[in-house]
């Protein structure tokens, strides 16, 4: 089926993804790519559904009563018996959202959108989906209802790559990626994707809040503040941040890294590489805090730190503060296909210290170092 201009009038988007909008469903840059997508198309006006793991103690689907956009969470059975996150249980979780997702598609959206004539477009992110994406074309054709949906399977890393039948997701939809280093490593199966650069929403041109800024800047006069935002992963270079921050700390420059990782356990090894180096590493555990309590907290903290970890989710308000006070935001990556730390940084007026794997938005010395 081809499309000559897409009009929220006649078309229907179904992300389907195992991360999500819940902080329950947010482990990385995923659960963000996917929330901010989905919130963005339903403001244009596109009926938009988001398929993904969500928190077992909210509503199975969730409408929203200003946008055409709703909610499905998966797997909440699964969830109540692994409630640290969406990670947990994955294998368990993996399976009834293969068994159920393609099932509730075509009967609570396709079906619908096709009586309505809307054309569909089906987004499947990541390899948790890639034979949700299968049996969804099979069960299509079945109900000789795949000429009016268009299925698009994207990679923002590689991640599982081992476990997908390359050849059959080929035949059931069209692979794209979101970076030319994306492409680059995918290659190496063989495949050639559309690239599709991911992005920001609007909201994050906005001003930033000055009173959140100001106080994080008065820390900066005194210190070398730097920020960095990651999984807790090899690939994204916590070392190399520790040891900077050992280094210049060593030239006298009294660092402060804030330091927000995830659950994985690296964590632990960074944390002793900090022990290793003598710096002074301080754990920050807040529950759900106001970007007002957080930033006191913070500034309570920070005269005793060389690295503060910020143990808990950081509202949006303050990360973008910190990404425009600090001298430098470290997105130093080793594997790099999202890039949206550093889009984020860049947005607020920030400087991002990106990695070496050729982010297609970083232009030495113009927007990142």
């Amino acid at each position: 089926m081809q499309i000559a201009e897409l009009h929220p009038k006649e078309t229907t988007f179904v992300l389907l993804s195992f991360e999500g909008p819940d902080l329950y469903s947010l482990a990385g840059g995923l659960g963000v790519r996917v929330s901010e997508l989905a919130q963005t198309l339903a403001t244009l006006g596109y009926e938009t559904h988001i398929f993904f793991v969500g928190d077992p103690d909210k509503p199975e689907r969730e409408s929203h009563a200003n946008l055409p956009l709703t909610w499905w969470r998966v797997a909440q059975e699964v969830s109540r018996r692994f409630p640290t996150g969406v990670y947990a249980g994955e294998h368990q979780k993996h399976a009834v959202y293969t068994s159920v997702v393609p099932y509730l598609v075509i009967e609570q959206v396709v079906k619908a959108a096709v009586e309505r004539r809307k054309h569909v477009i089906i987004m499947g992110e990541e390899w948790h989906t890639s034979e949700t994406m299968v049996v969804l074309h099979q069960r299509l054709l079945e109900e000789n209802l795949r000429r009016a949906v268009i299925m698009l399977w994207n990679a923002n890393n590689i991640f599982g790559f081992d476990q997908i039948d390359w050849q059959r997701l080929q035949e059931a939809a069209h692979i794209t990626a979101v970076s030319r280093y994306m492409k680059l490593r995918m290659w190496e199966y063989g495949i050639n994707p559309l690239i599709i650069p991911n992005g920001v929403p609007m909201r994050f041109l906005d001003p930033v809040r000055a009173d959140l800024v100001t106080p994080l800047q008065n820390i900066a006069k005194e210190r070398l503040l730097l920020t960095k935002t990651a999984r807790f992963d090899p690939s994204k270079n916590w070392i190399q941040a520790i040891h900077a921050v050992a280094r210049l700390k060593a030239l006298g420059l009294r660092p402060l890294l804030l330091a927000r990782g995830g659950l994985e356990p690296y964590g632990g090894v960074v944390w002793n590489e900090t022990h290793l180096l003598n710096l002074h590493h301080l754990r920050l555990t807040l529950r759900r805090p106001t970007p007002e309590e957080a930033l006191y907290h913070i500034r309570m903290c920070a005269d005793e730190a060389d690295v503060l970890e910020l143990d808990f989710y950081v509202p949006e308000a303050l990360l973008r503060a910190a990404f425009k006070a600090s001298h430098a935001v470290l997105a130093n990556s080793g594997h790099e296909p999202f890039g949206l730390v550093g889009l984020e940084t860049m947005a607020v007026g920030g400087v991002a210290f990106t990695g070496s794997t050729g982010e297609d938005y970083a232009q030495h010395w113009h927007n990142a170092i």
